[in-house]
């Protein structure tokens, strides 16, 4: 069964997060996204490769903890939930794009 970027967006980020995470990347600010459980670099990484900016603790050999902020114009920060995400998302940057711009 394919994923769809909702579906998947919404299993790492809490729901009241997601206008503010849409907000941000409309806007082509600096995301940053840390918390406990598993899937910031491939959520990074989808992002990145879709054309975003977005950033995770493992980048920075400083960061100690949530209450780290690189110092590089990153405005928001975003707590991943603590669990997996649902599946691998294999859907399209479009997809991406048009959930940003909806």
């Amino acid at each position: 069964m394919a994923i769809t970027w909702n579906d998947y967006i919404n299993s790492l980020i809490d729901t009241k997060d997601i206008p503010k995470l849409k907000e941000a990347l409309r806007n082509k600010q600096i995301v940053y996204f840390y918390g406990a459980g598993l899937g910031k670099t491939t959520l990074c990484n989808i992002l990145l490769d879709a054309g975003y900016k977005a950033l995770e603790p493992g980048l920075f050999k400083e960061a100690t903890g949530p209450n780290y902020i690189p110092d590089n114009n990153c405005l928001i920060t975003f707590k991943l939930q603590n669990r997996k995400p649902i599946g691998v998302f294999k859907g399209s940057k479009d997809e991406i794009h048009e959930w940003v711009n909806q």
